[in-house]
C-alpha cells in the first residue's frame, strides 16, 4: 500500500481518506493584512522532536518582533502559546500555510515523508490540527495544536 506521501504526490496534494478521516498535508487559509493567529500547542511527543511550520504566501509573519517569511515552532524550544501577525500589505490578502515537521537525531528537519499528515477540525473561531509524523503508520497523536484567528492588529501592552 502507498504511503500518504506517495498518495499526496500522486494527487497533487489533495486531501486523502484514511480510516474514514480526511487527512491533509497542509492546512491553508486566506488571511487579511494585520490578522493575528494564536497558536497553542496542546501535545507533542518528545522523540522525534515535533515542529509546526508556518509560511505566508505573500508578505511577512511577525513573531516576537521579528518579520519572517516562514517560521518553525519546535516543541522543545518554543513557548506553548505563540501569537503571530500576518502582514500582507494594504488591502491585500494572502494564504497562510501550516504543516507538521519533525527532526530526528541528525538534526535535519523532515516533512511530507512516510505517513505524515494532519487531521483538521474547524470550529467556531478555532482550528484544531492533530499531526502524525512520517516515522510510523498514520497516527495523529504526535503533535496537537489549536489555532485561533483574530482580524485586525493585536492589542499590545505598554
Amino acid at each position: 500500500m502507498a504511503t500518504l506521501a506517495e498518495r499526496f504526490a500522486q494527487s497533487g496534494g489533495a486531501p486523502q481518506e484514511v480510516d474514514g478521516s480526511t487527512v491533509h498535508s497542509v492546512y491553508r487559509r486566506r488571511v487579511a493584512n494585520g490578522e493575528t493567529v494564536r497558536i497553542r500547542r496542546t501535545r507533542a511527543t518528545a522523540t522525534p522532536v515535533q515542529g509546526l511550520r508556518i509560511k505566508l504566501e505573500r508578505g511577512t509573519i511577525v513573531v516576537n518582533s521579528q518579520k519572517l517569511r516562514d517560521v518553525v515552532l519546535w516543541a522543545d524550544s518554543s513557548p506553548t502559546a505563540v501569537e503571530i501577525q500576518c502582514e500582507t500589505g494594504p488591502s491585500q490578502s494572502s494564504e497562510l500555510r501550516i504543516w507538521n515537521c519533525w527532526k530526528l537525531a541528525d538534526g535535519i528537519m523532515h516533512a511530507w515523508i512516510g505517513d505524515a499528515g494532519m487531521l483538521v477540525e474547524e470550529g467556531r473561531g478555532d482550528v484544531s490540527i492533530r499531526c502524525s509524523d512520517g516515522t510510523h503508520p498514520f497516527n495523529p497523536t504526535d503533535l496537537d495544536v489549536c489555532l485561533t484567528f483574530h482580524s485586525g492588529r493585536a492589542e499590545r501592552n505598554g
